[in-house]
């Protein structure tokens, strides 16, 4: 859930300029602190494969999907990489 929502969630905030106020500090966290992210994440991953290949709701407010049982799953630790690869 960090990965999705602390991380990934506010990745695609900025990059379709919702971030309202916090679009600089959150761009300017993301931006100085990416390798360290990845690293962190990295290790995580080693004891959760949930990270790779997540199935727990898809998209936001009223229209979420639950991905289980659904055949819909997201793999975090690719996702964040990119998100990441985007904002550079």
């Amino acid at each position: 859930m960090t990965i999705r929502y602390g991380m990934i969630e506010w990745l695609h905030k900025l990059r379709r300029g919702e971030a309202g106020m916090w679009d600089d500090i959150v761009r300017t966290h993301f931006k100085i602190n990416s390798g360290k992210i990845l690293e962190n994440v990295g290790e995580w991953k080693k004891g959760n494969t949930e990270i790779e290949k997540w199935g727990g709701w898809i998209g936001t407010g009223v229209g979420r999907l639950q991905g289980f049982g659904m055949g819909r799953s997201m793999n975090l630790w690719m996702e964040l990489q990119e998100q990441l690869r985007m904002l550079a």
